[in-house]
């Protein structure tokens, strides 16, 4: 009597006949929203090194001085904008509006 109940149980919940209405349409998803931009930063790191630091995972190269490797500080955005690294870099010291640009 007692493998009758458990059969009858296993079944009655495992039948789709017995189940909950399925609902007739697939729900729709929307693509989830851009996640913020998140700072994974290295600190004053040359020019040349930058590519090898965006392959380690950073996005972005921090800097107290105008020129950490010597460069020019346009060079150093360019370099920057080739490895795909954002700058945070000290003032121009000429024109502090030029940083803007970059």
């Amino acid at each position: 009597m007692r493998n009758l109940f458990v059969f009858a149980v296993c079944t009655l919940l495992t039948c789709p006949v017995f189940a909950a209405d399925a609902p007739t349409t697939r729900p729709t998803t929307q693509p989830a929203p851009p996640l913020p931009f998140f700072f994974i930063g290295v600190w004053m790191q040359p020019a040349k090194d930058l590519k090898k630091w965006k392959d380690r995972g950073i996005n972005v190269a921090i800097t107290d001085k105008p020129k950490p490797d010597n460069s020019s500080r346009a060079s150093y955005f360019a370099a920057a904008a080739a490895a795909g690294v954002k700058v945070v870099i000290y003032p121009d010291p000429g024109r502090a509006a030029n940083d803007l640009k970059e």
